[in-house]
């Protein structure tokens, strides 16, 4: 019996120590979170202080689809236009 609680004791300060080890990561993990929570606050308010909020020059899907939209009639115009040969 007092070998086994010689052995218990052992383990139970193996796992104090292996606690104390994991409480100290979980806290620098906190801090870096911290940190990074910080840094992407920055970002965001960066990022929404330079994005442009006029209309008239953000570009939008509607703009994105008719320019999609010339572009492959232009495309299917070129294509027609090499397979007819002018002499």
């Amino acid at each position: 019996m007092h070998e086994e609680a010689q052995r218990l004791a052992v383990l139970n300060k193996k796992l104090k120590s292996e606690l104390k080890l994991h409480v100290n990561k979980l806290a620098s993990t906190q801090e870096e979170l911290n940190k990074l929570k910080q840094e992407n606050q920055k970002l965001v308010s960066k990022c929404k202080a330079t994005t442009c909020h006029d209309t008239s020059t953000s570009f939008n899907m509607d703009d994105y689809m008719f320019l999609q939209t010339k572009f492959e009639n232009f495309k299917k115009e070129v294509n027609e236009g090499s397979c007819v040969r002018k002499d």
